[in-house]
């Protein structure tokens, strides 16, 4: 894993220019526990401290340093400690595109652009005319085709149709991969189909270490940052790539993947649907790039696993090597706005959604944390408490991450960052349910259980229409009649009618448990039904909540974000 916090060290006064910095062992765990109480508004306040895992270099700690007048190898050689400094000679990456959606490998057609079967050896240049070249999947192999207007037609490479691949394009500087909502981007080096089943693949870009950071240092720094934080990202890219290059050893079919459970790839620029090019090599980043060409951190003679993180909140975190310490950081948090603090907002029925075995939560146990840093540092374990729709207590254990996880940012614009946090109630605690004690006033509210991935929509003569589902749970105290149950959105009012919904408005019940109403307790499961007729192509957020008839909205939110592009020629439902 690559993002969010890392190691660490005390910084001590000295020159303008410099800053001298020395390890500082962590603390014993802290074992105070904490009980937190299910506040009457259901929602907590949070403090938290940095963002990601806390394990090797901090990139807000490694720009502070920088501001300060600290070189990139004095930066790298303090954030994994232990290491030296070693040169890598030149070497091809293979890299996963996660993004593609594994139905084909599909590429814009450009002059010189080669066509190759890395098994037969088979190859062409291939012919100009068509628009675009795909590589599909099926039983027998894969089979190269081109488009020339709206069909797409076989094409033989060595006098075959039906291939044993991988199927390579190259001849060119830049790839331009296609994507299926419509948008592309170039990618330096080559691009393989490779298959990964009979009816999937995969679309590996293979291309020299050094040219696949000119697409990772600006996805994950800053091209604005001071030089020397840009060359320190570079420098630990380098020995992170290197070192999961070093373990894959040439197995399977990629080294690397192009996410943040990697190292965020995005390749040489991008284009939208309509065609517009944004360029994504800044010159800034490519020039910590080659001012760094090689260059790597190793311990043993061997890449180190340089794991990085935006900002570990002023400790780093212990990892699985020894060059992965847990010890303070004075670096992170020198510099302004930054992800050292933060604040955010956890809700009870984020944590009954993350882990519904606990039913209704009435109480968060903080048993451990590691003990670094304000509050005792991050949180270790966590016991939540709550009680079942009968009444029986639950109890779910977990850690620190997983409450971060079932509010994260930016997934929530106002959620967690890492596992450095604490819960401040906003009210007081709601009292614990009792079966000797009936609510005065009914209370009508609701939690998400589990929602629907949004549809594609490709606008006429395509697929128009689609369906967006959500289960909700009854939370409240009175009973929900199925008749009057209604999904509305999220809008002012006198908003006009969603254009996205398909007519007649409202909302089928798809699922209910017995009866024709929804009990405390019971879920239910209800649907909305799409139409991208008379929606322009793009991006629409949708968010909705409950509604019974003609009442208020209630309970839980419900996002969702619509894609919606254009048909392509030759498209039909």
């Amino acid at each position: 894993m690559r993002r969010r916090p890392c190691t660490s060290f005390s910084a001590l006064l000295g020159l303008l220019s410099t800053l001298v910095v020395g390890l500082v062992a962590a603390a014993p765990p802290a074992s105070a526990e904490e009980v937190l109480e299910r506040p009457a508004s259901g929602v907590w306040a949070v403090e938290g401290r940095g963002w990601g895992h806390g394990r090797g270099m901090s990139q807000w700690g490694a720009q502070g340093a920088a501001s300060l007048g600290v070189s990139a190898e004095q930066i790298v050689s303090t954030y994994y400690p232990g290491t030296t400094r070693g040169v890598l000679p030149a070497a091809a990456i293979r890299v996963l595109l996660s993004g593609d959606e594994g139905r084909d490998t599909e590429v814009v057609a450009a002059a010189g652009l080669t066509a190759t079967d890395l098994t037969t050896g088979a190859s062409a240049v291939l012919p100009a005319g068509p628009t675009r070249w795909r590589v599909v999947v099926d039983a027998a192999g894969l089979h190269l085709q081109s488009r020339t207007g709206s069909g797409w037609t076989p094409y033989a490479l060595g006098g075959a149709t039906t291939l044993p691949g991988p199927v390579r394009f190259g001849g060119r500087e830049l790839i331009r991969v296609a994507f299926a909502d419509g948008t592309s981007r170039d990618y330096r080096g080559t691009v393989r189909a490779v298959r990964a089943s009979a009816t999937a693949l995969q679309t590996v870009v293979v291309l020299p270490l050094e040219d696949y950071l000119l697409g990772v240092v600006p996805r994950e720094s800053s091209a604005s940052w001071h030089p020397a934080a840009l060359q320190a990202q570079a420098i630990a890219a380098r020995s992170y790539s290197a070192n999961k290059r070093a373990r894959v050893g040439g197995r399977g079919t990629y080294d690397i993947c192009d996410t943040t459970s990697c190292q965020v790839f995005g390749g040489s620029a991008s284009y939208t649907a309509a065609g517009t090019r944004t360029s994504l090599e800044p010159a800034s980043t490519t020039a910590a790039v080659r001012a760094t060409a090689g260059v790597v951190r190793t311990s043993g003679g061997v890449p180190v696993f340089a794991e990085f993180s935006s900002s570990n909140g002023g400790w780093s975190t212990k990892g699985d090597f020894s060059y992965l310490r847990a010890a303070r950081d004075d670096w992170d948090g020198v510099l302004e706005p930054s992800v050292h603090a933060w604040k955010a907002v956890l809700r009870a029925s984020d944590l009954e959604k993350r882990f519904p075995a606990v039913g209704r939560l009435l109480r968060v146990r903080v048993t451990a944390r590691d003990g670094n840093g304000t509050w005792g540092g991050r949180v270790k374990t966590v016991v939540l408490e709550g009680v079942t729709a009968a009444g029986a207590p639950t109890r779910v254990t977990t850690t620190g991450a997983g409450v971060y996880g079932a509010r994260s940012w930016p997934g929530a614009s106002d959620g967690l960052r890492s596992s450095w946090w604490r819960l401040v109630p906003t009210s007081a605690p709601a009292p614990a349910p009792s079966a000797s004690t009936t609510p005065t006033v009914p209370q009508v509210a609701s939690a998400l259980v589990t929602s629907s991935p949004a549809p594609l929509l490709v606008r006429p003569p395509a697929r128009p229409s689609g369906t967006l589902t959500a289960t909700f749970r009854n939370t409240g105290t009175t009973s929900w009649p199925a008749a009057a149950l209604q999904l509305v959105r999220n809008a002012p009012p006198g908003h006009p009618a969603d254009p996205l919904v398909a007519p007649p408005t409202g909302t089928r019940v798809a699922s209910l448990g017995t009866g024709s109403a929804v009990e405390p307790g019971e879920t239910v499961t209800v649907s909305l039904a799409l139409d991208a007729s008379l929606v322009p192509t793009g991006t629409h957020d949708r968010s909705y909540r409950l509604r019974l008839g003609s009442g208020a909205a209630f309970g839980d939110t419900v996002s969702w974000k619509v894609s919606v592009r254009a048909a392509l020629p030759g498209m039909r439902r």
